[in-house]
């Protein structure tokens, strides 16, 4: 821990009473149902939960050749999706917000009328997959069910919003965050689809401005579609100061698609950072561990460790809370060192409360921070 360096963080937002950005969030939305696997049942209230990965991981394996049942038990229901998480969060921090999404069509679910109410503006487009995320204390396995996202796609986007609104909505927004290419199967084609036909309808100049990129995990579509969607990112960075933002597992799939094979461990942070930013002209790359996170900007490499929980509440969005701390943070203007800092805090509130901060608490939990006072 940085105390200094924590106490600049707490410093520089101290400074700012009012968040004065505009941004626009999508295209992505789940209806997350977090749970929990049963390990022993005592009785009907009671029961004791597989605590870790590797373990119910051990637990699958005994199973093979014979038939196993799983009992689950839900915790909670809310929004999820990288979009909707990342939009909530940058919406808690006083951003103001526009976000166009699968949250229901025609009306809005009901499990994004918080969104809706804290947005400027919600545009629906389809309806919201949905996920099981099951939580351990060592990660998580989010199953999903993505039937809802045929709908997902640039046709239904010029339909729904058309080609000037969203050109409008571009125009007006400071901050973009493009997200979740991994999972609804035409995320590509809407990227490519903006980048052919929406940008050059733009009235405001948009170099300057930041846009966001989310890959979510790359594992499930082929190499030659990762390849493409890398191209796609690199093209929009001809307009604006594009930052990816990728996790260390997503990071080292990156990086084979560009030719090298590297360990999934942080002591090769930094050689991720160099591989993917020598393959891609773009303004910011950032990668988010667990325990630290780090980032290569204009050639010079940052890395900083976060305040680790050891035993979070709730870790299913913890990285869109980072991506939401550190890209504001880049839009205000702060140094690289504290765009990393403000991610981690962003998400070690996140997944020790269970829901996303709002800039008035997060600037609390840096103070506790930097003087030893949080778990």
């Amino acid at each position: 821990m940085d105390k200094r360096m924590i106490l600049k963080l707490a410093k520089q937002l101290e400074a700012r009473e009012q968040i004065n950005i505009k941004a626009l969030v999508g295209f992505d939305g789940f209806i997350d149902e977090v749970v929990h696997v049963v390990k022993n049942r005592t009785d009907a209230s009671t029961y004791t939960r597989e605590k870790t990965l590797s373990d119910y991981g051990a637990r699958i394996s005994a199973s093979a050749g014979f038939s196993s049942s799983v009992e689950i038990v839900s915790l909670s229901q809310k929004l999820g999706g990288n979009g909707p998480i990342l939009a909530n969060s940058l919406m808690k921090l006083g951003v103001n917000l526009d976000y166009i999404g699968a949250v229901g069509y025609p009306s809005i679910n009901p499990v994004f009328e918080g969104l809706q109410e804290g947005c400027d503006t919600v545009i629906p487009i389809c309806q919201p997959a949905s996920t099981d995320a099951m939580e351990f204390d060592d990660g998580k396995i989010i199953q999903c069910k993505l039937s809802a996202f045929e709908e997902l796609a640039f046709e239904k986007i010029k339909e729904r919003v058309g080609l000037k609104s969203l050109a409008e909505h571009m125009d007006g927004a400071e901050l973009m965050g493009f997200v979740d290419w991994a999972l609804p199967p035409f995320s590509g084609e809407i990227w490519q689809g903006i980048l052919r036909e929406v940008v050059p309808m733009l009235s405001v100049e948009s170099v300057g401005k930041v846009l966001f990129f989310d890959l979510a995990d790359p594992a499930s579509r082929s190499e030659e579609d990762l390849k493409q969607v890398l191209n796609t990112i690199v093209r929009f960075a001809k307009h604006y100061k594009v930052v990816l933002g990728l996790n260390l597992s997503e990071a080292v799939q990156v990086a084979h698609a560009f030719g090298e094979t590297i360990e999934k461990n942080e002591e090769n942070l930094r050689m991720l950072c160099e591989v993917i930013m020598s393959n891609m002209d773009i303004d910011t790359l950032v990668i988010h561990p667990v325990k630290c996170s780090c980032c290569m900007s204009s050639g010079e490499y940052y890395e900083q460790e976060g305040p680790y929980c050891e035993h979070p509440k709730l870790t299913t969005g913890a990285g869109d809370n980072f991506n939401a701390g550190f890209i504001l943070s880049h839009v205000l203007g702060l140094d690289m060192d504290s765009c990393l800092l403000m991610g981690m805090v962003n998400s070690g509130f996140y997944v020790r409360n269970g829901r996303s901060g709002s800039l008035d608490e997060i600037k609390v939990f840096l103070l506790r921070w930097a003087r030893g006072k949080i778990n």
